[in-house]
């Protein structure tokens, strides 16, 4: 079963053929004064480092990746069952996991 993940703007979907990993992303400016800065942390996908989300901070990022486990872990465990018999038995799975905004 494959692997769908919906960016966090939620404009891209990309099938997860490789691995996730998380990366410091650019400091962004804060205001207009160009030297307050706030790190930031991106959840990235393969080696053209497609950035799937970014967080405020590196708990937040983890959590997100640990959210990702727990769907990869699950999914597939739930059935439909129609009366008309034609999807009785079927596993159904879900797999599309989007990145929450924050």
């Amino acid at each position: 079963m494959k692997l769908w993940i919906r960016s966090q703007d939620r404009k891209e979907l990309y099938i997860i053929k490789d691995k996730l990993y998380l990366a410091k992303g650019d400091l962004v400016q804060t205001s207009i004064t160009p030297y307050e800065t706030e790190q930031h942390y991106e959840i990235r996908y393969n080696f053209k480092n497609d950035i799937l989300g970014e967080y405020k901070s590196k708990e937040r990022a983890l959590e997100v990746l640990d959210e990702i486990q727990e769907f990869i872990e699950k999914r597939g465990t739930s059935e439909i069952n129609v009366e008309n018999g034609i999807t009785n038995g079927i596993k159904y799975y879900n797999n599309v996991y989007n990145m929450p905004k924050e």
